[in-house]
């Protein structure tokens, strides 16, 4: 099956990591001899290259095994300059990972994550973490006190609604973390109140909104709250009491639903780019139409749980849009489940573990890593010195860094930045035990950083 050529590549030694350079004369050469792993490399390099105009460059085959996760990563092909191209290898299929060692199990990704394909891939998440996690690291999935206002989403032969909750009332809803991207018409007001109650258009609705309520149908979840409607927007009093809330609301929350690359309401939440794009190889190693080809999924490029993607058209260290708002730093890190929806690839997360499309299967996430980036919640990021028997000292030097997050992200309105931080704030002085008065903490306490 392996050669001289690709000894090393076929059979690595376990748990270690190897680098090979090989022309691409040589491993053509190597494939048209009856080499399978050979072919492979090629085949793979020839869905993004032409072989004859880099006939005698030097690839460099890497791979390498992760320690944390105890696996090996995808195949990593990476062309020399002035190409600089980094794609990577592997299969779908435990059977082919076996009979080739050198291939580690991956997912495919969907093209567009409005794709059926996505939509049952999130459930399973939600259900598997309701089965799995509830009631031990997670929040279980049963019914919490319910917000004043939600949309009830409706189906296909019942459009969706604005609905006012009784007092105590409870259930289960979903809540929706996006960019404004500036002034929006689709909004609740004393004017439309009774319009929005009696009903609207899922075609009326923003992008972003109405997709929002295609995902929370795709959930199984009757209700969503999106603060465009649950709040009345041109009413002060009901501004200032409804916005107070939103720590309550999005940490009682069954999952929230980011809207990570989104860049206004009008944008939408479903993603398509070149990135997602796989190529199958063909081979007889294996199960037949189960090794794939596609950019590099950078292990050290994350947003959360999310791989970001190599080369040019990979958007490696592109900053989701999300994380550059004001008001989206405590709806991310208050949320007990995010279901995150990026250009690169759909992804999980929740207080106990991450998964993506690429790499589906729940993993425990390490938060001393720093690989769940700006998408982790406040149990994620400060697992181990955010709880209160781990010390006052390591909770307030969370709080400063939470500041300091907050101090680079934006806001619409100038106005608003105490009401932003508010929900943080409340979390945080359950544990410092101090009142939280206009930005400035009552107690004296902070005093030991200093």
């Amino acid at each position: 099956m392996s050669c001289l050529t690709c000894h090393s590549i076929a059979i690595p030694e376990p748990n270690g990591n190897f680098s090979k350079d090989i022309d691409a004369k040589t491993l053509e050469k190597s494939a048209q001899e009856g080499c399978e792993i050979c072919l492979i490399l090629k085949e793979a390099i020839s869905s993004y290259l032409n072989l004859d105009k880099v006939e005698t460059a030097k690839m460099s085959i890497i791979s390498e095994y992760n320690r944390e996760t105890d696996r090996r990563e995808p195949l990593v092909i990476k062309a020399p300059r002035p190409i600089e191209k980094e794609f990577e290898i592997y299969t779908t299929n435990v059977n082919t990972a076996k009979a080739c060692p050198a291939l580690a199990v991956r997912g495919n990704i969907s093209i567009d994550s409005s794709s059926a394909e996505s939509m049952q891939l999130a459930k399973t998440w939600l259900d598997q973490c309701i089965e799995q996690h509830a009631n031990k690291i997670c929040p279980s999935g049963s019914k919490r006190l319910l917000p004043k206002r939600l949309i009830v989403v409706g189906d296909g032969a019942k459009k969706p609604w604005l609905y006012e909750s009784t007092s105590n009332e409870t259930g289960t809803y979903a809540t929706l973390s996006y960019s404004w991207g500036g002034p929006s018409k689709f909004t609740t007001t004393l004017k439309n109140f009774d319009e929005r109650k009696a009903g609207f258009e899922l075609s009326d609705c923003p992008k972003t909104i109405r997709e929002a309520i295609i995902i929370t149908r795709a959930l199984s979840i009757n209700f969503l709250w999106i603060d465009a409607l649950c709040i009345i927007q041109d009413s002060g009093p009901d501004w200032e009491v409804e916005s107070s809330k939103m720590c309550s609301v999005y940490e009682n929350s069954l999952v929230t639903i980011a809207a990570t690359d989104s860049s206004s309401i009008d944008a939408g939440i479903f993603c398509s780019s070149f990135a997602r794009t796989s190529t199958e190889v063909a081979c007889n190693i294996g199960v037949r139409g189960t090794i794939f080809t596609r950019l590099a999924r950078s292990r050290f490029g994350r947003a959360g749980s999310v791989h970001t993607a190599s080369g040019p058209n990979g958007f490696l260290g592109r900053t989701p849009k999300l994380s550059t708002r004001g008001w989206t730093l405590q709806e991310l890190k208050l949320s007990p489940r995010l279901l995150l929806f990026s250009k690169n690839e759909l992804g999980w997360m929740c207080q106990d573990s991450g998964a993506c499309e690429c790499d589906p299967d729940f993993r425990k996430l390490n938060p001393a890593s720093g690989e769940m980036g700006q998408f982790a919640t406040v149990e994620q990021a400060d697992h181990a010195r955010f709880a209160v028997s781990s010390g006052l000292n390591n909770s307030i030097v969370s709080w400063i860094d939470t500041v300091q997050a907050y101090s680079t992200r934006q806001l619409s309105e100038s106005a608003d930045k105490l009401p932003a931080l508010s929900g943080l704030a409340d979390k945080y002085g359950q544990i410092l035990y101090g009142h939280y008065i206009c930005g400035v903490w009552e107690t004296s306490q902070l005093e030991v950083t200093a």
